[in-house]
């Protein structure tokens, strides 16, 4: 079963934390794929979504913000599946149904390891393409994290993954 990661080359080096992520979901029987922005730069939707990043208000650095909802695109592209951040490391989860719908394992509020269909990706999509700035009010900070909760009620949560200040030796899997 593959589990998916996005990665966009920010000028930092991340290939020991990329090799430590990669080697920890294959030890469990996975099949690790690393997505980039190649893609989905021809995408018809990859221009939009990234100019409508552009136009929200962020603290990160802009290529940060936008590589975070640009993952999004990339499991709607390659088809759904279940995607996770870099730095959710496989300390003994095997591959598990996902199921159908939108699933958010995370124990906290990121949506560091989501699952969802091709068109649930889609969906999330939509939430950014449709944030507009007057629902936002005063806000000086949007992140595809905050989007994705304020419409979190709507998807299912199984927490799996919890924070790594909060692991114990049953928890499955980790963000660091």
């Amino acid at each position: 079963m593959n589990v998916y990661t996005y990665f966009d080359n920010l000028g930092v080096d991340h290939t020991e934390l990329l090799s430590i992520w990669y080697r920890s979901w294959e030890r469990a029987g996975w099949n690790p794929i690393i997505l980039s922005k190649s893609v989905i730069e021809l995408h018809p939707m990859y221009q939009p979504l990234f100019d409508k990043v552009q136009t929200m208000p962020t603290y990160n650095p802009r290529n940060y913000e936008t590589a975070c909802y640009i993952r999004w695109l990339a499991m709607m592209v390659i088809g759904g599946g279940l995607m996770v951040d870099i730095d959710v490391i496989n300390i003994n989860c095997p591959p598990f149904d996902l199921g159908d719908g939108l699933k958010m394992y995370s124990s906290d509020d990121s949506p560091s390891c989501v699952s969802g269909s091709s068109q649930d990706f889609e969906k999330v999509v939509g939430w950014f393409m449709d944030w507009r700035k007057d629902e936002w009010q005063g806000a000086e900070h949007v992140s595809d994290m905050y989007i994705f909760i304020r419409k979190k009620p709507t998807i299912a949560q199984y927490p799996i993954c919890v924070l790594f200040k909060d692991m114990t030796d049953q928890d499955v899997l980790v963000h660091c």
